[in-house]
């Protein structure tokens, strides 16, 4: 939004001067290129308000450490068809999760924002990502795209075990486990939240039939 907007600036003082110094062909010129540069501008700008309520939402967890405490290989969860998808949807999904090599991972997610300076002070376990390393939110549509992991499903310690997660929203640190599907081949992957990347996770990978993690 920044740069849409300092583009517009830039027009605009350009649009001035051309005016009062520029022969009319020149001006002319400013304004096919102002014609033609705007509407991107906007287009732009407007990409970028539709992502403030989701980096709100966001914030707290910026900067969130993460302790991981194991990553595990498991098998593929079962896929169930729920009444809400399509034959061709659900034959999709099941050919992605086949793709997908699986493991559990075992984490503890703290803020390090205090409650009263984020706008939500409460997070969200079942919104979060695993993406490749440094892979930002750009438009709306980046916020879904995810082609190398898959979160199936996770669980909450809590009283001294993982369960399901019944409150869906939380506060301050919580220790999570992850059911989730990799790409084969990938070794790293960070935690998103909305628009905050923060933490790694490293997943193992076999040499001689036994799982190793990546050297240090």
């Amino acid at each position: 939004m920044k740069l849409a907007f300092w583009i517009l600036v830039v027009l605009v003082i350009l649009i001035i001067l051309a005016i009062k110094y520029l022969p009319w062909w020149a001006l002319i010129a400013v304004i096919v290129l102002g014609a033609l540069t705007i509407p991107w501008a906007l287009k732009q700008g407007m990409k970028q308000v539709l992502l403030l309520p989701f980096k709100a939402k966001g914030q707290v967890l910026k900067g969130a450490t993460v302790q991981v405490h194991q990553v595990q290989s498991t098998n593929m969860p079962t896929l169930r068809q729920g009444s809400d998808m399509d034959v061709a949807t659900f034959a999709d999904l099941r050919e992605r999760y086949h793709q997908l090599k699986w493991y559990t991972v075992d984490a503890s997610i703290s803020p390090v924002k205090r409650e009263a300076d984020v706008p939500f002070s409460a997070w969200e376990p079942g919104d979060l990502m695993l993406v490749p390393p440094g892979k930002k939110v750009k438009d709306i549509e980046g916020l879904a795209e995810n082609d190398v992991s898959e979160i199936h499903d996770y669980e909450i310690y809590e009283t001294n075990r993982f369960q399901q997660d019944m409150e869906g929203k939380h506060l301050g640190s919580q220790r999570v486990k992850f059911l989730v599907g990799v790409q084969p081949g990938v070794q790293t992957l960070q935690f998103r939240y909305y628009l905050e990347l923060f933490g790694e996770v490293e997943f193992p990978f076999t040499v001689n039939g036994t799982a190793q993690l990546k050297p240090a």
